[in-house]
């Protein structure tokens, strides 16, 4: 309940997003209180009825100190602290915290000290999750911990399936320095030689390592820049 609520405060009861609202909602009905006040007599003058919008904004801009405030007494909590989010360089992803996806963009929320907070990560079409980096190092793409102070966390994704084409045709194959091998939580479980590199034979012999079934990814590091392979292995 509680990382519901931060949730909640973090995004449609926020401070920003609940002004811009009432700014909207100000600008649509402005031009229409002329009227009314003329049809009705109520409320007495143009400027009366700004005096009441003001009074909304001062509610809006202040209700944000008193529910942490309500929170924090409740539940006898010590503090609140700041969650930072972020991908990296490449933006092959986002990052789920709780029940807010982010934008993969940065991202800043207000959550409460020593109430455990879920995050996941989510890779985009063509991406896998590899690892975090941060407030923790972890290879799992959904993660569960409990905040004491202000923290950042950063998601990395790799890419895969990128092939190499030109007017729909494959390029020749340039020289490959060396292989590695990540599982689907971006985990390397192994490294091969560039020089003649066969995938067939990295199979089988992934297969005598007792390697789980499952999807992996060939990262081959070559001359002109890095390409990453799916593959599955079949047991």
């Amino acid at each position: 309940m509680i990382n519901k609520f931060a949730d909640l405060m973090n995004t449609v009861f926020h401070t920003d997003t609940v002004v811009q609202k009432l700014e909207k909602m100000k600008a649509v009905y402005a031009p229409l209180i002329p009227e009314n006040i003329q049809r009705w007599g109520s409320p007495k003058t143009y400027s009366k009825w700004e005096t009441y919008v003001d009074t909304m904004m001062i509610f809006v801009k202040a209700r944000r100190g008193y529910m942490i405030t309500h929170i924090l007494k409740k539940f006898t909590i010590d503090d609140t602290m700041t969650v930072s989010l972020d991908v990296a360089e490449n933006k092959g992803g986002t990052i789920r915290i709780n029940s807010v996806p982010s934008t993969g963009t940065v991202w800043k929320g207000t959550y409460f000290k020593g109430v455990p907070i879920t995050v996941q990560a989510l890779p985009s079409n063509g991406y896998a999750f590899s690892h975090w980096d941060g407030a923790f190092k972890d290879s799992s793409s959904i993660h569960e911990f409990i905040p004491e102070k202000e923290c950042t966390l950063t998601a990395h994704f790799i890419q895969t399936g990128v092939s190499i084409r030109v007017n729909n045709s494959p390029l020749m194959r340039p020289v490959i320095k060396s292989v590695a091998v990540f599982n689907c939580k971006g985990q390397r479980v192994a490294l091969f030689p560039g020089k003649n590199f066969n995938k067939n034979v990295a199979i089988r012999s992934l297969k005598q390592e007792r390697l789980p079934a499952g999807i992996y990814y060939f990262r081959m590091t070559m001359q002109n820049g890095i390409q990453i392979e799916p593959v599955s292995i079949i047991k």
